[in-house]
């Protein structure tokens, strides 16, 4: 296990002395053959959540078809290897620009995938419960496809605020951290599909 962050692996480029970003962004911090194992692993057909819903009866209709599109599953059970890399980077990020109680360490992850004209409109990921001990703190996103795989599937963060996003945020295990108060939104996916690992990190509600 790595609990020196001088240990991390991946060229942090967010990363300025003094300054608080409104992201954290690390290029190759998987490689290509562990981005390909981590998915062909534990990617199932039969476990995937498909957000096609066609019952208007349905809670999640409205969601589903005005707020987004893509296929997700859960990875309930832990990675050690990936599960390592994800906290370092989680905890030097959240030093070094959020300074959030994450206390309660990594809550859940997924996979998922965008296929052509999968979207995911403007949102925030505290907490979508309304549960009433903790809130998620940090969303974190890690590229598991290569970007010449797919068009568009850029995830934009603030872009109502004019932030300037990471220009090689679609390359191959590249990690993107951002509060989970921050609005944001992936674009369509024109075509390919894009594959990537999501999870979040969660602490005592905010205040």
């Amino acid at each position: 296990m790595i609990n020196d962050p001088a240990q991390i692996t991946g060229q942090v480029i967010s990363h300025s002395p003094g300054i608080r970003n409104p992201y954290y962004f690390a290029r190759n911090i998987l490689s290509t053959y562990e981005c390909q194992s981590l998915w062909q692993t534990y990617w199932e057909s039969d476990h995937i959540f498909r957000e096609n819903v066609n019952d208007e009866g349905s809670p999640w209709y409205k969601y589903f078809r005005e707020k987004r599109a893509r296929q997700h599953m859960f990875l309930d059970e832990k990675i050690p290897w990936i599960d390592d890399v994800i906290d370092c980077h989680t905890k030097r990020a959240n030093a070094e620009n959020f300074y959030l109680d994450i206390s309660f360490g990594l809550m859940s992850k997924q996979l998922v995938r965008y296929s052509v004209d999968d979207w995911f409109d403007k949102h925030d990921d505290t907490n979508h419960w309304d549960n009433h001990y903790y809130d998620r703190k940090l969303t974190i996103i890690i590229q598991l496809s290569h970007e010449k795989d797919y068009e568009g599937g850029e995830t934009l963060v603030e872009k109502h605020l004019n932030v300037k996003q990471p220009s090689n945020q679609k390359e191959i295990g590249s990690i993107f951290i951002f509060p989970t108060f921050a609005i944001h939104e992936v674009n369509r996916i024109i075509s390919g599909e894009r594959k990537a690992l999501v999870c979040w990190y969660g602490g005592p509600k905010f205040r």
